[in-house]
């Protein structure tokens, strides 16, 4: 099984980072479990710029390189692990940049 911790924060001085080292360390130690690390910084993807959003049925894929980079990634996932800052503190929602990957790169 492979399991994906995906660190979704990109700020500086982000906390999430250690936490999720620390998931994937343990991950690590248990038989049968490939993990990976996917970082939201190394995806920098383009906000809302298609002609189709991204739950329009029947819309084509996405063009850019770096869409279809994190579309790979995710599709070799069995399982995520999402780390993220204190959502309370956001007001209730996720980072922007972690909806949009969560939007446009996961079938619903």
């Amino acid at each position: 099984m492979t399991i994906s911790v995906i660190i979704g924060s990109t700020r500086q001085g982000r906390f999430s980072e250690k936490p999720a080292q620390w998931i994937l360390h343990e991950l690590r130690k248990r038989e049968g479990i490939e993990a990976r690390l996917l970082d939201l910084r190394d995806f920098p993807m383009p906000f809302f710029d298609q002609p189709m959003p991204p739950a329009m049925p029947g819309r084509p894929p996405y063009e850019h390189e770096v869409v279809k980079k994190w579309t790979a990634e995710i599709a070799a996932a069995d399982a995520f692990d999402i780390v993220t800052g204190d959502v309370e503190r956001l007001g209730g929602r996720p980072p922007k940049p972690l909806r949009v990957v969560l939007a446009g790169a996961l079938k619903k």
